[in-house]
């Protein structure tokens, strides 16, 4: 290695933010379209369409991981180069995203795990719940801006739906949560780590 390298890697040190930034929006797409996937598979079909749903999804995580290995080599840098210090802040914002990320791939891994179990919805209420489906994980993907308002909207009712559920399933401790249930709490916690992600921006 020559001097004029050494030189440029300690006065000019690596910048990993683009990098970072350019993973993070493909990983947001992915995670969108393993969302449709796994929830049309649920809702409609009753069988898989894509065998390897659980293995794409698992990709997601070992994606996240190298992002995160790249933002911690970022961080260490900062101890060296005060000028990487005004970054910080945005370096600390990337790790919050790749955090909320990994928590949606977490719940979309939850729902491509359930067993093959028959929806007791009727076909209009099926609609509906995957039109839902489908704008929170277009939000996520960029391909839907993230209204407040509208997205209120949405998520009020899905939290309406969640608790008629809670109030139509009497069921003793011992028995296994209606699929139906678990669709839509597992969506519910994404949508409010999806929430969470845009508000980093507020």
């Amino acid at each position: 290695m020559s001097v004029s390298t050494l030189v440029n890697m300690f006065v000019f040190p690596p910048n990993y933010h683009r990098s970072i930034d350019k993973q993070i929006v493909p990983i947001r797409k992915q995670l969108s379209n393993h969302m449709k996937r796994c929830y049309y598979e649920i809702i409609f079909t009753k069988t898989p369409l894509d065998f390897g749903v659980n293995e794409k999804v698992g990709s997601v995580y070992k994606e996240l991981e190298r992002v995160e290995l790249l933002s911690l080599y970022q961080k260490k840098d900062l101890k060296f180069h005060h000028i990487l210090e005004k970054r910080e802040d945005e370096l600390t914002q990337l790790r919050q995203q790749i955090h909320y990320l990994r928590m949606i791939q977490y719940h979309v891994t939850n729902i491509a795990e359930q067993p093959t179990m028959k929806f007791e919805w009727d076909a209009l209420k099926q609609k509906h719940a995957f039109e839902a489906v489908c704008y929170f994980a277009n939000v996520l993907a960029g391909k839907i801006d993230f209204e407040k308002e509208e997205w209120i909207a949405k998520r009020r009712q899905l939290n309406q739906l969640f608790q008629e559920m809670l109030q139509s399933n009497q069921m003793s401790s011992t028995e296994k949560l209606p699929i139906e249930l678990v669709a839509i709490y597992e969506l519910i916690s994404i949508v409010e780590i999806i929430e969470d992600y845009f508000s980093l921006n507020e």
